[in-house]
């Protein structure tokens, strides 16, 4: 049961460092206007 836990904790930290990769590049190269479609991409 704790097994399960730690991987999709995990997993759920991993997705949230990469969208925040994302974001971040996408603010600092002022493509703004474009983070929504990564919102888009996260929640499906």
């Amino acid at each position: 049961m704790i097994g399960q836990f730690l991987l999709a904790f995990r997993e759920a930290l991993e997705a949230a460092l990469i969208t925040a990769i994302i974001l971040s590049y996408l603010r600092r190269t002022k493509r703004s206007s474009l983070t929504r479609y990564v919102w888009y991409g996260f929640w499906l």
